[in-house]
């Protein structure tokens, strides 16, 4: 939760405090190390504005790995065509970690994608669309990928999301193998 609220205060010590030098961070916009990660935060468009709505988080402990699991509500404003908007885009974020030294680390950060939303901030407003642009980005995160194509962002669509369950799988088969290893 600390990483979350550094991620959105723009604290980048503190960000960099949570993160084991050799961790990988795997979401929408990303896919790096958390130090490049972390880097980029920095440089978002001032006009942006991220904030996270989350659960509390499940945790599963296996010696001094652990793997924390939330549902998490991103939500990003920004102006889209000319118009306030607001994308909100429904996850679930799974971040590994290690405990070193007495300290828990995070040694990865992924999420899995499930739906989102775009709307203009006033109600009287509407939001332009390509509709064939938008007809291109995957079901589980739609919009997200059309507001990062507007921004000059890859929209990527090979996400872990609910629209391809397969996806889903891997990921949690490959985080469970990994809080396994001794």
């Amino acid at each position: 939760m600390r990483e979350r609220w550094a991620r959105e205060t723009h604290n980048a010590e503190v960000a960099t405090s949570c993160y084991h030098p050799e961790a990988l961070v795997e979401v929408s916009w990303f896919k790096g190390t958390a130090a490049a990660f972390i880097e980029t935060g920095k440089r978002e468009p001032s006009d942006t504005v991220n904030f996270d709505s989350m659960s509390p988080p499940v945790i599963w402990v296996c010696n001094r790995r652990a793997i924390a699991e939330t549902s998490c509500a991103v939500h990003t404003v920004l102006t889209l065509e000319g118009v306030d908007t607001i994308n909100i885009s429904y996850t679930r974020l799974l971040w590994r970690l290690q405990n070193v030294g007495g300290r828990w680390l995070i040694f990865g950060l992924r999420g899995i994608y499930i739906r989102d939303t775009l709307a203009a901030c006033k109600p009287n407003q509407d939001v332009k669309l390509d509709e064939g642009k938008l007809a291109g980005f995957r079901a589980s995160y739609r919009y997200l990928s059309y507001v990062l194509a507007a921004s000059g962002r890859p929209a990527r669509d090979d996400l872990p999301g609910v629209d391809r369950p397969e996806t889903v799988d891997a990921l949690r088969l490959a985080e469970r193998r990994w809080l396994e290893q001794v």
